[in-house]
């Protein structure tokens, strides 16, 4: 039997070193493998993609500090248990109470949802409604959708009230 010239230990010694890299710094590391054989290497060692930085950047389970939410930032890189951004913010929305705004993804995430988001109600995987001024997605799922968006009702009449209370000239305007 033929010694494979690519060692798959080789990968996990440099991303354990490294904590991260790309699949570039991964071929050139086993000797200018193709990037067919970098990415075999790394499916073996079930490696995790960025979902920042278009998923270019790869890391090991191992590696991976998650936080409860699921993610894990190395410097500007973003990772996540549910795996892409695709993945992650249909997970993230779909396990939400009230559903969210591109924005409020953004602000968790740590990056630009709406393509994500786009793609995912063009695919009937998450719904969208417009509530106020913004857009807000929900879980395809009926029965969670539903309960989502009554939750994210009750949350936007109390932050109206609130506002009045806080501002009762506003009140007296109105």
């Amino acid at each position: 039997m033929k010694t494979p010239r690519y060692q798959t230990h080789t990968v996990a010694s440099f991303l354990s070193q490294h904590k991260i890299a790309t699949r570039e710094e991964i071929q050139e590391e086993i000797g200018s493998a193709s990037p067919r054989t970098a990415f075999r290497k790394l499916a073996e060692l079930e490696a995790l993609n960025s979902y920042s930085h278009r998923g270019k950047y790869y890391t090991l389970k191992s590696i991976a500090r998650f936080t409860a939410q699921g993610l894990w930032r190395f410097r500007t890189v973003c990772f996540s248990r549910f795996g892409n951004l695709l993945e992650t913010t249909e997970a993230f929305v779909r396990r939400s109470d009230a559903g969210y705004s591109a924005g409020e993804l953004k602000e968790m995430l740590g990056v630009k949802t709406k393509h994500a988001l786009t793609q995912l109600v063009r695919e009937s995987r998450l719904q969208r409604e417009k509530i106020g001024a913004a857009y807000v997605y929900f879980s395809a799922e009926k029965s969670v959708g539903r309960r989502q968006r009554r939750a994210r009702n009750i949350h936007a009449k109390d932050s109206s009230a609130s506002v009045i209370v806080s501002n009762p000239n506003l009140a007296v305007e109105e």
